[in-house]
């Protein structure tokens, strides 16, 4: 059944269900879409005369022609949500508002460090002691479980591995006061091979902890929410990484 469309033709910000959000997506790349769900979008006024609003065409460009694509998970102890982007000039970011909804805007370069941190619900944290604890794929697994009892016992699990110097870390995720976010941007390079990279922290208001990939085992160790803020912004294509005539959200 199609919910409600919202839409602000001042902002351009449209609130969405994601079946009607396909048919948008469909429409814009000039696809068949099914009667009704166009009847709802024209009725909120996305649709004008059967071409979309001006304020949404920007979001709807990236969505049908990006150069790079962009997921945020965000798994809590009892929720979680998957944020989307495609990435152009300007940037169109579908928010998941965990009720299948979802907010569809344009975010230019300049706005987009900002947008990251906000649906990565990255804050000022303290600082941890210098220190790392082993972790195994299937722990990472278990935190982004459907289940949230799964999740639960992943992440209890992670915290009597703790060392005594991260106990008020550990005391968090025992409690079911942690978020686990990771961040994927994949794109096509000039070959035409795919480019995916990471960045996943587990947070905390006692500290944060980055997993770390780059030794033969993976492992968690301290990180400054500043520090991931430029990790993540590193993720991001700048133009020789870009197939040719695309894009890049970062200046060369």
């Amino acid at each position: 059944m199609t919910r409600s469309v919202r839409f602000e033709p001042e902002s351009g910000r449209l609130r969405i269900d994601s079946a009607t959000f396909l048919a948008l997506a469909s429409a814009a790349a000039h696809r068949e879409v099914p009667d009704g769900r166009l009847a709802a979008l024209a009725d909120a006024g996305v649709i004008v005369g059967g071409s979309v609003h001006c304020s949404i065409e920007p979001a709807l460009a990236a969505v049908t022609s990006s150069h790079a694509q962009l997921s945020i998970a965000v798994f809590e102890d009892s929720s979680c949500w998957v944020h989307q982007g495609w990435l152009a000039e300007v940037s169109g970011i579908l928010e998941d508002l965990g009720d299948d909804t979802y907010d569809l805007v344009s975010v230019d370069a300049t706005s987009m460090p900002a947008t990251l941190a906000r649906l990565g619900h990255l804050t000022e944290r303290p600082s941890l002691e210098d220190g790392q604890i082993p972790i195994s794929e299937d722990l990472l697994d278990a935190l982004t479980e459907s289940d949230p009892a799964v999740r639960q016992r992943g992440s209890r699990a992670l915290a009597t591995s703790a060392p005594p110097e991260w106990s008020e870390w550990a005391s968090r995720l025992w409690a079911g006061d942690w978020r686990f976010t990771v961040v994927d941007v994949t794109w096509p390079d000039p070959s035409g091979t795919l480019i995916d990279r990471r960045v996943a922290v587990i947070d905390t208001d006692a500290g944060m902890t980055l997993v770390d990939a780059t030794h033969p085992f993976l492992q968690l160790v301290p990180i400054t929410t500043q520090e991931v803020c430029t990790l993540i912004l590193a993720l991001l294509p700048h133009e020789a990484e870009c197939r040719s005539g695309a894009s890049p959200v970062l200046p060369p």
